[in-house]
């Protein structure tokens, strides 16, 4: 399983939510947080789970409503791939995961996300064209490291545990243990990687209100570029 394939898809929410908050009205724009701001604040939601940043950028009366607008306000965005990893290994037919598991997961993902670094620069703003291109910096680890990290645990599991398999009752949550373990241990390399995202002044409804705000001009090659980098690919 390729995870900077799977990760884009979840910022496909991301589309979806500014393509239905985008709005037309008045030609004058007003205060907003600056493009280098809200791609800082769309990492954190998006690849963190963290609303805070956002909230703030876009003038949220809370991180309930930025969460509610955002689509992450029922769970984390990672529960889609821990839902996947649990098909997976129920479909073992060993027993089955458990919310618990899941959610083990879940915190897991975030637990890597976590020890990312991103920031970002706005490198020019085009007032008039409401237009700007913003350079971000993005650690990563390393290509497939995810795969790697999982297929090494558990075939150390297997080698140093031979009568694991003959105990159905307990081997799904020591898979997801030693998958969550193995996913914990993954560090990012120092080195950052650099690129460009062209964003555009644009008016949204941002909690029923109609406000200015810079975006992605492309927004799903905005978190694809967010994510993949971030799995080294």
């Amino acid at each position: 399983m390729k995870w900077n394939k799977r990760i884009p898809a979840l910022l496909l929410a991301l589309v979806l939510v500014l393509t239905a908050l985008t709005g037309c009205g008045g030609k004058k724009p007003i205060d907003t947080a600056p493009p280098h701001e809200v791609a800082v604040a769309l990492f954190d939601i998006l690849l963190r789970d963290d609303a805070s940043a956002i909230t703030k950028a876009l003038n949220y009366p809370s991180e309930a409503e930025a969460r509610a607008d955002f689509g992450s306000d029922d769970g984390s965005l990672y529960e889609a791939i821990a839902g996947e990893v649990a098909t997976q290994l129920n479909s073992l037919g060993m027993g089955a995961v458990t919310n618990e598991d899941t959610q083990r997961l879940v915190n897991a993902f975030l637990s890597m996300m976590g020890k990312l670094t991103f920031t970002a620069e706005t490198k020019e703003q085009n007032d008039k064209e409401r237009t700007a291109t913003v350079t971000c910096h993005i650690s990563s680890f390393p290509a497939d490291a995810v795969e790697t990290a999982m297929t090494e645990a558990m075939t150390d599991l297997v080698a140093n545990n031979p009568d694991i398999l003959s105990d159905p009752d307990n081997l799904i949550s020591v898979l997801v243990e030693t998958i969550v373990q193995a996913m914990e241990a993954l560090e990012p390399g120092d080195d950052l990687t650099d690129f460009d995202a062209e964003f555009s002044l644009q008016k949204v409804d941002v909690n029923g209100e109609a406000k200015w705000v810079w975006i992605p001009t492309d927004v799903e090659a905005f978190g694809a570029k967010l994510s993949s980098t971030a799995l080294g690919g």
